[in-house]
């Protein structure tokens, strides 16, 4: 069984290395407002439901819901923004949280197993300090062993 915090940080450090695992691709963030470099990422609860527990017979099965948070500074225009903030929320390439993910379901965790199931909230404006940021929602549930 994996802990919410175990999960949150092992879904980060994913997402940071990419698929090669040698280089960050995007900095993360505990939250928002402490956003201080583009790309960043925040791994957070999920709006509404956090988690279920014991959704299999004897409490086999713990799900959780996240939020990846992706914002990209929209410095120069929003276009661009937008296009780079694109690679991280398609199916597929190079900076693709869903592939990334899909490569290492388990994030180097045991009994766990990440699915990514949407985005959501794409072109949100984000204003950290005196910086602007377009961002997405990417939704993912977690489950893990509830014992």
């Amino acid at each position: 069984m994996a802990t919410f915090t175990q999960i949150r940080k092992s879904t980060a450090k994913a997402i940071q290395h990419g698929h090669d695992g040698r280089g960050v691709m995007a900095f993360h963030y505990a939250a928002v407002q402490d956003v201080q470099e583009s790309p960043a990422i925040v791994v957070a609860p999920a709006d509404r439901i956090a988690a279920e527990f014991g959704k299999a017979m004897q409490r086999g099965l713990d799900e959780w819901y996240l939020n990846i948070i992706v914002m990209v500074a929209a410095n120069v225009t929003l276009e661009m923004a937008q296009e780079e903030l694109d690679e991280f929320v398609s199916g597929m390439g190079d900076k693709s949280i869903r592939s990334i993910l899909e490569d290492d379901h388990t994030v180097g965790l045991p009994d766990t197993f990440l699915t990514v199931t949407g985005v959501r909230d794409y072109g949100g404006m984000y204003k950290v300090g005196d910086v602007r940021y377009v961002g997405a929602i990417i939704t993912v549930t977690a489950r893990t062993s509830g014992k």
